[in-house]
C-alpha cells in the first residue's frame, strides 16, 4: 500500500477538529503515513494549543501541524497540504469522523485501476456519495453507533466501485500522479471554496483520468447545515464558471444527479440496516390477494393495514396457502 498523506485544513470548529483527529488516531496506522494539520490562521485562540497538544502527546506517530502566516483560506491551504507532500493525499474536512480500515479501502480502490485520480467514500453528506439518501444530508440512525454502521454498510457492500463525475472535497483520496499531471486546485477561481474539486475533478477527465466511489466505506460528514444568501450567491456563481468551463462534463453531472445510477447502493444500504436491526414480525393467514383483487377479504385488508402502519418500525413477513404449497411475502 502506497504511503498517505491525510491534509486537513481547519479553520476554527474546535469541537469538531477535536473529534475528527480523534478518529484518525483510533483508526490510521500513523506510523506508516502522515497527518498534516494546517491551521488557517483561526481566530479561535484553542485551536493552536489543541495541534499542539495532539502532537506532543502523540511523539511516537507521524503528525505534522503546520500555521499559515495570515488566513490563506480553504483551497489555497488545501494547496499548501498536497505541495507540502510528495506522496499520495487524501484532503479531509476537519467535521468528519473516520472509520476502521478507511485508508486501506480507499487505497485499494485507487490502485484498483491504472488511470484512477481520486476515489470517495460514502457518507450521510456528500451529494453523489450520500447515503441511504442520494444528495441529502443524512442523519445517522439511532439505533447503531457510527462504527457499527460503517461496518454494516462494507459487509453488505456490493464493491462495485463505480465510476463517479467529479470527487467530493469532505475525503477525497488523489493519486500523485494525478496532482503531478493534471495541477493543484485552482485558487484563483475557487479561492473560498465551492466547485474547486470538481474543477479538479473535470481537469482529470480531461487527461484520461478517471474518479471511483468506494462503496464499501463509509465517513461521517457534519456539513454545512444551512447555506446564508451570500453563500449561495457563491455557490451558484461558481457552478456557472464550471458549466461554462467544462459544458461535457458538467452535463454528465447533472445526468447522475437526475438519474440516481447509484440508486441500487442507496436502496441496498437501506434494506440492509432495516433488516438487520428492526424486529421481524410473522403473520399466518389462510389466505392472502393482493388488494387491487377485487376478491380480497376483509383479513387481508386488516393485514395491509398493519403492514402500512408498522412498516418503519418492524419488518412484516406474512406466511399462507396457495394451490402450490406455502407462500411468504
Amino acid at each position: 500500500m502506497k504511503k498517505v498523506d491525510i491534509v486537513i485544513p481547519i479553520y476554527n470548529a474546535y469541537d469538531f477538529t477535536k473529534k475528527c483527529i480523534e478518529t484518525i488516531i483510533e483508526n490510521t496506522n500513523l506510523k506508516e503515513h502522515n497527518l498534516v494539520l494546517i491551521n488557517d490562521k483561526s481566530p479561535d485562540e484553542k485551536i493552536m494549543p489543541l495541534l499542539n497538544d495532539v502532537k506532543e502527546k502523540n511523539k511516537n506517530l507521524n503528525i505534522i501541524v503546520l500555521e499559515n502566516e495570515e488566513n490563506y483560506g480553504f483551497v489555497k491551504t488545501v494547496n499548501r497540504g498536497m505541495s507540502y507532500s510528495n506522496n499520495d493525499v487524501i484532503l479531509l474536512n476537519s467535521d468528519t469522523e473516520v472509520t476502521k480500515n478507511w485508508i486501506e479501502k480507499l487505497s485499494e480502490v485507487a490502485y484498483s485501476k491504472e488511470n484512477v485520480a481520486s476515489v470517495t467514500p460514502l457518507s450521510n453528506n456528500a451529494t453523489l456519495a450520500s447515503v441511504p439518501n442520494f444528495l441529502e444530508e443524512n442523519n445517522l440512525p439511532s439505533f447503531i453507533s457510527l462504527e457499527e454502521y460503517a461496518e454494516e454498510i462494507e459487509k453488505c457492500s456490493f464493491n462495485d466501485f463505480p465510476e463517479i463525475s467529479t470527487a467530493h472535497g469532505f475525503c477525497m483520496y488523489i493519486r500523485r500522479n494525478a496532482i503531478n499531471e493534471v495541477g493543484l486546485f485552482d485558487d484563483d477561481t475557487f479561492e473560498k471554496g465551492y466547485g474547486e474539486e470538481n474543477d479538479f475533478s473535470y481537469r482529470c477527465v480531461k487527461k484520461g483520468f478517471v474518479h471511483l466511489m468506494c462503496d464499501n466505506t463509509f465517513i461521517y460528514h457534519k456539513g454545512t447545515q444551512s447555506f446564508t444568501e451570500k453563500k449561495l450567491e457563491l455557490v451558484n456563481s461558481h457552478l456557472k464558471i464550471l458549466e461554462e468551463k467544462y459544458p461535457t462534463n458538467f452535463a454528465q453531472t447533472n445526468l447522475i444527479v437526475n438519474t440516481n445510477p447509484f440508486k441500487y447502493i442507496q436502496d441496498n444500504i437501506k434494506y440492509y440496516i432495516n433488516n438487520k436491526h428492526r424486529k421481524n414480525i410473522l403473520i399466518f393467514v389462510h389466505d392472502f390477494v393482493s388488494r387491487d383483487n377485487k376478491l380480497v377479504g376483509g383479513t387481508a385488508l386488516h393485514i395491509y393495514d398493519l403492514i402500512d402502519n408498522l412498516r418503519e418500525d418492524l419488518n412484516i413477513h406474512v406466511c399462507y396457502y396457495s394451490n402450490d404449497g406455502y407462500k411468504l411475502k
